[in-house]
Formats: structure tokens, sequence, C-alpha cells
């Protein structure tokens, strides 16, 4: 009989390893935890990640040839 428990691994290129981190006031701090629900950290990531995309498909005249995924799915 199998003893593995809990989720499988996740695949080397999906694993998030890289910490970013950024300085906020108390208020500020507030403000993301009360938008972000139960989760404020994946909140906060997939909120910055569609601004970072647009930005760079302004910038680069409506065509963003990088491809930015919060998840597998695609979804963002």
């Amino acid at each position: 009989m199998d003893e593995t428990r809990g989720r499988p691994p996740k695949p080397e290129k999906d694993r998030r390893k890289i910490r970013f981190q950024v300085r906020l006031s108390p208020a500020e701090l507030e403000a993301i935890e009360r938008a972000g629900g139960d989760k404020p950290s994946t909140w906060a990531r997939e909120v910055l990640l569609k601004a970072a995309k647009r930005k760079v498909t302004a910038e680069r005249g409506g065509y963003d040839p990088i491809r930015v995924d919060t998840d597998p799915s695609g979804s963002l």
C-alpha cells in the first residue's frame, strides 16, 4: 500500500521560488488584506502581474510576446 500523503509536487517550472518583498505602511497592508480576502498574497500577485502585462503590452504598441501567467490555466 502506498503511504504517500498530500498533494503531488508541482513540476519544477511551476514552482515559485523567488521572494519579492515590498515595504508597506500599516494602512497599505490593511487595504491589501481587506481586498485580498482569505489569500491577500495571491490577490496581490495576480493584480501586480496583470498591471505588469498591461504596461509591457502598452509599451510595445499593443503586442506582447511575453506570456505572464499566474497559473497554468492561463486565466490571466
